[in-house]
């Protein structure tokens, strides 16, 4: 009786009435779709995504800057074991009193135990680097000293294990993105649910409002959520294709803007972490895990490969004569040199002070010779010069081969470094093997 009455009332309503109240029975769904969908999913998921933006950008650049002081802290200490010069003290203790500085805040603004746990232990370990290089920087005579090249070596190490401790900062980072993703899937569940409720209530008056709907907000969430479940998984390089400005583009707009940072974050931390800052060439630690991988790739498919040990002649003369600014531009023009001549698969490292090391993957001991000594006839002829003047400057080089030197990456960097020292003790400016190998000047092949 009810419903015939509703019928009686409505069908005494006016054409104008009625569409009204149509229209009405599909807005009215629909507006209470948006309004729920915007203070439900939209506001918190923007308001999730910014503060961890704000939150992981803010950590990851301390975390950055906190890595590239203590990586500086360490130069005052490995130049006053190439020079001597006592201002490298002063020079230690003002940016160690920097790190110490930075070390504070960052503890105090980490949100959570671990990541400060993680920052007790990394101070610990440059508390120790800082005590070992208050040490070398006591040495009365620093250049040449046994001690003092021991003391850099655990000093180095203390360095890298900090640096290596504060870089779990960063993982931490990203399982608070994780979980801030499963925070934002959820709700985006949760909005599909009120979305799918309000869209069975407007079906039957509106079909085609429910695909438009379906359409313009369904399909960019869902986008969206699949993107944001890549980017958990570690997927930074992925994007959101941006449609329009409205809240779900500006959604994906801000999580582009959060994946791109991070990924530059994370580049800037991958190349501190492999690249040695003066030179741009690989640093001792990525040589020493490149070494163990093209060994053991050598080792596999039964391939030669070789090492070559280089050591530039009377560095400290250079130094000494010209200036340290010459000494670094030297370093600089023949890093690019042999990065020049070496082909795509080799590897080039800075190995310390003014040695650079070469793994040359599939190349026997004879091809490795001679592109040692074409190396070195280059930096002998090159035209070196600073301020005008020019600056004469030769390399020693030392070669050795697996598996004619040795099985172990031990053995191979004990026989390429003897041969340096073979050179080095034969005059200089030299190509040697192992001992009794063949030196290229010497004989008249160079």
């Amino acid at each position: 009786m009810k419903r015939l009455d509703f019928l009686a009332q409505l069908s005494r309503l006016s054409l104008l009435r009625r569409y009204e109240f149509g229209l009405f029975m599909i807005v009215a769904p629909m507006a209470a779709v948006v309004i729920a969908g915007f203070f439900y999913v939209y506001m918190p998921m923007v308001a999730a995504t910014d503060s961890l933006l704000h939150t992981v950008r803010n950590e990851l650049d301390q975390v950055v800057e906190l890595q590239i002081k203590i990586i500086q802290n360490a130069m005052p200490v490995n130049d006053y074991l190439i020079h001597g010069k006592k201002y490298e003290l002063d020079n230690f203790r003002s940016q160690s009193q920097a790190v110490e500085e930075i070390f504070r805040i960052i503890r105090k603004e980490l949100s959570q135990e671990q990541e400060r746990l993680l920052i007790d232990q990394a101070s610990k370990s440059w508390q120790k680097a800082r005590g070992l290089g208050e040490g070398i920087l006591g040495i009365a005579n620093p250049v040449g000293n046994v001690l003092g090249a021991e003391m850099m070596e655990i000093f180095d190490q203390e360095i890298e294990k900090s640096v290596s401790i504060i870089s779990q900062i960063d993982e931490i980072s990203h399982l608070k993105i994780d979980q801030t993703l499963v925070d934002l899937s959820n709700r985006n569940q949760a909005s599909i649910l009120v979305i799918g409720i309000g869209f069975l209530v407007a079906l039957g008056l509106a079909v085609g409002s429910g695909v438009a709907f379906v359409i313009t907000v369904i399909t960019p969430l869902r986008r969206l959520s699949e993107v944001a479940t890549e980017m958990g998984q570690g997927n930074l390089s992925i994007r959101m294709k941006v449609i329009g400005t409205d809240e779900i583009g500006q959604l994906a707009h801000v999580m582009n803007n959060m994946a791109l940072q991070l990924d530059l974050d994370r580049r800037v931390l991958e190349e501190i972490a492999t690249q040695d800052a003066l030179t741009g060439l690989y640093n001792r630690r990525s040589f020493d895990e490149r070494m163990v991988e093209e060994l053991g790739r050598s080792k596999r498919f039964s391939h030669p490969c070789s090492l070559l040990m280089m050591d530039l002649d009377h560095f400290k003369n250079v130094n000494d004569t010209f200036g340290h600014q010459a000494g670094d531009k030297i370093l600089k023009d023949v890093s690019v040199l042999i990065r020049g001549r070496a082909r795509a698969q080799d590897f080039i490292a800075r190995y310390g002070g003014e040695e650079m090391t070469a793994i040359l993957p599939e190349t026997p001991f004879d091809a490795a010779l001679y592109f040692a000594e074409q190396l070195r006839e280059l930096i002998d002829t090159y035209p070196f010069r600073m301020d005008g003047k020019k600056i004469p400057v030769t390399i020693s080089i030392g070669v050795a081969t697996y598996p004619e030197h040795g099985i172990e990456v031990k053995d191979i960097i004990g026989k390429a470094d003897e041969a340096l020292y073979e050179a080095k003790g034969t005059g200089r400016n030299r190509v040697c093997g192992p001992k009794d190998t063949l030196d290229l000047k010497a004989t008249g092949q160079g």
